[in-house]
């Protein structure tokens, strides 16, 4: 019976890994550690916005996802627009950074 159990668990987590593979990062927070978007702020209403993409998630997805964040990131503060004020160097090919100014 336990061993039934234990390779009932196994493949349950097998399963679980392989459901997960080959899927592109969905838009949600980081928690610090895995991937998602983070934003800092840089002052006078600009924030730095990233977002930590894994090897399965394109180019476009991830700049979709900066523009909503940072779109978002300024409604959140009582602002209805922002401006890209640089883009900066690419961490890697899955790892894009954006500074923004919110404006009214």
């Amino acid at each position: 019976m336990k061993i039934l159990l234990r390779m009932t668990l196994i493949f349950c987590v097998c399963l679980s890994m392989i459901s997960c593979a080959g899927k592109p990062t969905p838009y949600q927070q980081s928690d610090g550690l895995g991937d998602g978007y983070r934003n800092y702020p840089l002052g006078g209403g600009a924030y730095r916005v990233e977002f930590w993409a894994n090897i399965n998630t394109d180019p476009e997805t991830i700049e979709a996802y900066l523009m909503r964040r940072s779109t978002e990131l300024c409604k959140e503060k009582g602002y209805p627009s922002f401006k890209l004020i640089n883009e900066q160097p690419q961490v890697d090919e899955h790892t894009r950074q954006i500074n923004i100014q919110c404006k009214n």
